[in-house]
C-alpha cells in the first residue's frame, strides 16, 4: 500500500518535472522577488543578453546595508544542477567603496541585473559557466549586511542567506 504521505511527495516531484516554473511557499516568501518565472536569453555583441527586474521587501526586523561601488553591489546568479544551487554568473564590478545603500526596515528596494555573458572560453567577462545557460535560477545577494561600520573589515554582519536569495525562476535561450 502507497502511503499518503509519499503519494504527495511523488506528485510534487512529477508536478516540478513537467513545470519548470517553481512556485513553492518558499518562493512566495522570499524577499527578492522577481517581476517574471521566466526571461529569454537572446543574442547581444557577442554573447545572451536578459534584464530582470526585481524588489526586496525588507522584513528582517532591522535595516539593511548594501555595500557598493557608485551603487553597483555585489550578486550573482545561481542554477539549479542535480539538486544543488551552484554559481553560474556574476556581473564585472568596479572596486571602490561608496556609503552604503541602506534599505529601512519593512521599505522596499528595487533594482534589475543586466545581464550578459560571453560563452565559456571566449575572451570576454563576464562569462556564462557552461555554453548552454538555460535553467532554473535564483539570485544571491554577497554583500547584505545587518550592520554597517566602514573603519573595519568585515564592514558587518550578512544577513542570513534565507533573505539574500530571490524567488526561482526559469531561463530560456532563443
Amino acid at each position: 500500500m502507497v502511503k499518503p504521505v509519499f503519494f504527495v511527495f511523488a506528485l510534487t516531484l512529477l508536478t516540478y518535472g513537467c513545470d519548470s516554473q517553481v512556485n513553492s511557499e518558499s518562493d512566495q516568501v522570499a524577499l527578492i522577488q522577481t517581476d517574471e518565472v521566466s526571461y529569454t536569453l537572446v543574442p547581444e555583441g557577442g554573447g545572451l543578453a536578459t534584464e530582470i527586474s526585481y524588489s526586496f521587501e525588507n522584513r528582517t526586523g532591522g535595516k539593511v546595508y548594501l555595500v557598493n561601488c557608485n551603487g553597483q553591489f555585489g550578486l550573482h546568479l545561481e542554477r539549479l544542477e542535480d539538486g544543488e544551487w551552484k554559481t553560474v554568473w556574476a556581473p564585472v564590478l568596479q572596486e571602490c567603496l561608496s556609503p552604503p545603500i541602506v534599505i529601512d526596515e519593512e521599505s522596499v528596494f528595487q533594482s534589475k541585473v543586466n545581464v550578459w555573458g560571453g560563452f565559456p572560453e571566449s575572451n570576454v567577462l563576464p562569462q556564462f559557466s557552461d555554453s548552454v545557460p538555460a535553467g532554473t535560477y535564483r539570485i544571491v545577494w554577497n554583500a547584505a549586511l545587518s550592520s554597517y561600520q566602514d573603519d573595519t573589515f568585515p564592514f558587518g554582519s550578512l544577513i542570513g542567506l534565507d533573505h539574500r536569495i530571490s524567488n526561482v525562476f526559469e531561463i530560456r535561450v532563443e
